[in-house]
């Protein structure tokens, strides 16, 4: 039987669909950022509430914490800022997890694409950032292609490949630059203890 995890506040709706798609579920865990009108006293055996505080990163880390301790996770979108948080988790695992959506009281199963996932070189760029702050674009490509050849295939990476990818980095600040030296900032390593 699947946990699901949803952002459909009202415990009654999210019996009725799961009822009416005869799904069975282990437990079900509501997911709220602020909003609690309606959700202090859900009395329904197997049902619980997440309560998501803080920043972007605060609440990607409670979205994990809420997906790792569930055995089968299914989640049912629920028309609120939070599915787009959930949608972004889901497509770094690059795992399936079933997502679906409410159209007129019918459940719809969507894809979640990976394609939107982080890449690994750009993990790879973060993690020698964390062990070697500041670091010159020159340096990261070096690192790159010598850890490529420790792994027994030698990729080179060229110098305008990681200069994007540093800038595509920066503009989403998750790393600091100053001059022609980049270092990892404090919400580029809050990210990477949330994808690890």
């Amino acid at each position: 039987m699947p946990d699901i995890i949803t952002t459909i506040k009202d415990p009654e709706d999210i019996h009725f669909i799961l009822k009416k798609k005869e799904i069975e579920a282990e437990n079900v865990i509501i997911l709220t950022k602020g909003d609690i009108h309606g959700l202090l006293n859900v009395e329904r055996e197997g049902y619980t509430i997440k309560f998501l505080e803080g920043d972007f990163f605060e609440i990607l880390q409670d979205i994990k914490c809420v997906f790792n301790l569930a055995p089968e996770p299914c989640f049912i979108a629920g028309e609120n800022e939070l599915d787009i948080y959930v949608t972004y988790y889901l497509a770094q695992l690059q795992k399936t997890i079933p997502f679906y959506v409410l159209d007129n009281n019918k459940l719809i199963l969507l894809p979640v694409s990976t394609s939107h996932a982080f890449t690994h070189v750009k993990k790879q760029i973060m993690e020698y950032l964390h062990d070697h702050n500041p670091s010159k674009p020159d340096d990261v490509v070096s690192h790159l292609t010598r850890e490529s050849g420790a792994r027994g295939r030698k990729d080179t990476y060229s110098k305008l490949t990681i200069n994007q990818y540093l800038h595509e980095l920066e503009s989403a600040d998750l790393i600091n630059s100053e001059g022609n030296k980049y270092s990892l900032n404090d919400k580029g390593s809050r990210f990477m203890e949330i994808l690890r």
